[in-house]
């Protein structure tokens, strides 16, 4: 449990310098994004990991509203991915165009 804590918390760490370099629009912006697109990923494995270990204990245990938080940040982090996904611009080639700034859940339309 110790060596899943540490793990957790070098993850996180990892992600806010990653989050860090693209927000300073450190090139190549790609890589930043697709990067920080794995960790949410990662993160979203987590939680599922968690919720079905500890099934209602998630909600119902000490530490239930981190777990709270760490659902609704990571439900977030996946809507954006999803719709940054589904709101990308490619060229002939199917390489993405760079995107203006901003989250992509602005530029969705419906």
């Amino acid at each position: 449990k110790k060596s899943y804590s540490t793990l957790s918390y070098v993850l996180i760490i990892t992600n806010a310098f990653m989050m860090l370099l693209e927000h300073l629009e450190v090139e190549p912006l790609v890589v930043w994004k697709t990067i920080d697109g794995s960790f949410t990923w990662i993160f979203l494995g987590d939680l599922l990991l968690r919720i079905y270990e500890k099934r209602m204990l998630f909600i119902q245990e000490e530490n239930y509203i981190w777990n709270g938080i760490d659902f609704v940040v990571v439900s977030i982090s996946m809507v954006d991915v999803l719709v940054s996904t589904l709101t990308a611009e490619h060229d002939a080639d199917g390489n993405e165009i760079q995107a203006e700034q901003g989250s992509g859940a602005a530029k969705l339309k419906l």
